[in-house]
């Protein structure tokens, strides 16, 4: 991976073989990134997708494992637990063009990444809610630079 750092956004750069959730932490991690967005686009395989099941509170999950195209990716760092955490969706096509989306759990770049992360002054925390089954956003602990 490889990065750029200017005013207001971080350029990131991933290629083949690397962990692309595991490097968007480690940015958010070196930068002290408590609130932020991104969005990116690629190649990418070993993808792990899901869909949040509101009465079970679980995620159903499906896999694929072959390359696809990343054709949208997007998601929040906040603060879980004290720590960064990352929450995206992303849609994939496969080599019939056919498009899959949901939550990622993982993924694999399989050529290149060319992503965006615009920090966020301040932070946003992440509470557990038991109605829901997640941690969510809890804007009334949140602080913001103003």
């Amino acid at each position: 991976m490889k990065y750029h750092v200017e005013d207001d956004r971080i350029i990131v750069a991933m290629m083949r073989g690397e962990n692309l959730l595991d490097n968007l932490l480690t940015v958010a991690k070196e930068h002290n990134i408590k609130a932020g967005t991104f969005t990116g686009i690629g190649a990418v395989e070993n993808v792990t997708l899901g869909r949040f099941d509101p009465k079970r509170k679980e995620y159903d999950k499906r896999e694929f494992p072959s390359s696809c195209e990343l054709v949208s990716f997007t998601g929040n760092i906040s603060l879980k637990d004290g720590k960064p955490f990352i929450h995206c969706h992303a849609v994939i096509t496969d080599h019939d063009l056919k498009a899959y989306g949901g939550h990622l759990f993982g993924a694999t770049v399989a050529v290149v990444g060319e992503f965006v992360i615009f920090p966020i002054d301040g932070e946003i925390i992440r509470t557990y809610d038991e109605k829901i089954g997640l941690a969510v956003w809890d804007l009334e602990e949140c602080s913001y630079d103003k």
